[in-house]
């Protein structure tokens, strides 16, 4: 792993300053931000700095919008419906892997945004497998990740261990003991078909494809009491060597109702205990955010805003990122040789390397500030829009109301923006040096997240940095 994109020596966490959560407050404008409030000019570069280069998104589906966008205001040459003169792209930007990419992938110049096999590695039971073998060789360093067992497979193991009503020396993330599972189906997605039990005989169809995995009963709470977990986005530029960037903007996503560990009682509360997006939305309590002021309190908030209001209670920040991005390393290390095989299986009469993957890492924060690997999402939702109810309407009857999200707005457009940017070589083109971008009190960097639009407008700093040589830099 190589170096950070934009050659800068300094730790960049998604912090704010500390009196920020009052600037967030008061800073805003009414009409906030649309993806046209993005100026790409007012971020150091050119809107054409990409002009020379091609991009197909006929394969796209809901990327299609936040791609479009990005591509627009690069200057790039678009085609929704592919090429009709059988031409070449120098981007492929599809939705889900495709058997006959090879087909499609003729120039060895040529990228794809998916790398073969990708989306079976990261459902749950292969990733459980590859962070087990990982951890038989390397117990201290893969300690990130909760006790777990596949099933039917591993049926007989999961009974045995609760018949012992201890857990192995070394394996338990949790500071407390709970004695509570939470089962997910190993296909499974947005939150359906997941469920909590305390023992081997509520497993529901037990001769399906499940994983069970330790609760993690003591995240780590703000002052409102909800449960939330981190959605930190990564990129895999290139596997030989292994280069991972890692975006300084994310997401939280909180729970709709307040937390308590589970208990007979409650353990059906799937509003207190899971923190899916899509689950979440269909309570009433959901708050969504129209507006940057709004995501403080919102239901899904910016991780750098979070990560201020986690720094007001005490916590070291800085220290908390890097063992997030040491996490996404670690990670994607375990996963490495099965994604080295299929790339090769698909690749192997071509020279260089073709694809890249937008990751996503689903990190739960204990109280004790250990992060916690929860899932991999090898394809996280890119849209900037979501569904609203007026709340005097029925559901069931009446459609949604379909509008931009600000939050994925200020995290996903300049994460494909710099994803393209970094695939076609162009970073350094795109932003100035460091000399230009950085300020420096006291030989140290002053950093700030996105507190006002003035911000964001020049900001012009690569949203994604890479770790170096092993180091989170």
């Amino acid at each position: 792993m190589h170096g950070n994109c934009c050659g800068k020596k300094h730790e960049d966490t998604p912090s704010v300053s500390a009196d920020s959560t009052a600037d967030i407050q008061r800073s805003r404008d009414e009409n906030e931000i649309s993806s046209h409030s993005f100026p790409f000019s007012s971020f150091g570069y050119a809107e054409t700095v990409a002009r020379n280069y091609t991009i197909d998104t006929s394969r796209a589906k809901t990327n299609k919008p936040v791609v479009s966008i990005c591509a627009a205001k690069l200057g790039m040459r678009e085609y929704p419906e592919g090429r009709e003169d059988g031409g070449i792209c120098d981007i492929y930007w599809h939705n889900n892997m495709q058997h006959d990419v090879k087909s499609i992938i003729r120039n060895p110049q040529s990228k794809i945004n998916k790398f073969p096999g990708m989306s079976d590695l990261s459902r749950k039971i292969s990733l459980t497998r590859a962070i087990s073998s990982m951890r038989q060789l390397f117990p201290d360093e893969y300690g990130f990740y909760p006790s777990s067992w596949f099933i039917p497979a591993q049926l007989d193991a999961f009974i045995k261990y609760c018949d012992r009503c201890e857990k192995p020396k070394g394996t338990s993330i949790s500071s407390q003991s709970s004695n509570w599972y939470i089962v997910k189906p190993d296909d499974g997605a947005h939150g359906t078909g997941i469920y909590l039990i305390q023992k081997p005989e509520e497993i529901r169809k037990p001769e399906t494809c499940q994983l069970i995995q330790e609760y993690i009963a003591d995240p780590y709470l703000l002052n409102d009491n909800l449960k939330f977990d981190f959605r930190v986005y990564a990129v895999i530029k290139s596997i030989n060597p292994l280069s991972i960037y890692v975006a300084r903007e994310g997401m939280a996503r909180f729970c709709t109702e307040q937390y308590a560990a589970p208990s007979s009682s409650n353990f059906d509360n799937l509003y207190a205990h899971l923190t899916n997006y899509s689950l979440n939305k269909e309570n009433n309590a959901y708050i969504h955010s129209l507006s940057l002021r709004d995501q403080i309190k919102g239901s899904k908030r910016l991780l750098s805003t979070v990560f201020h209001q986690m720094e007001a209670r005490g916590v070291k920040k800085r220290q908390l990122w890097r063992d997030i991005k040491m996490i996404i390393v670690k990670t994607v290390i375990a996963m490495l040789p099965e994604i080295i095989l299929n790339y090769e299986y698909y690749f192997y009469d071509t020279m260089g390397l073709q694809c890249f993957q937008i990751i996503g890492f689903d990190i739960l924060i204990t109280k004790n500030l250990l992060p916690v690997l929860l899932e991999v999402n090898s394809s996280p939702s890119l849209t900037i829009e979501h569904d609203i109810f007026c709340p005097f309407n029925d559901k069931e009857n009446i459609e949604p109301l379909r509008v931009r999200s600000v939050v994925d707005e200020v995290i996903k457009i300049p994460l494909v923006r710099d994803t393209i940017l970094l695939v076609l070589n162009l970073i350094g083109d795109a932003y100035p040096t460091q000399s230009q971008t950085l300020t420096h009190t006291n030989n140290k960097c002053s950093r700030k997240a996105i507190d006002d639009m003035g911000e964001l407008r020049t900001n012009r700093r690569c949203h994604l940095t890479e770790v170096r040589n092993g180091q989170l830099l």
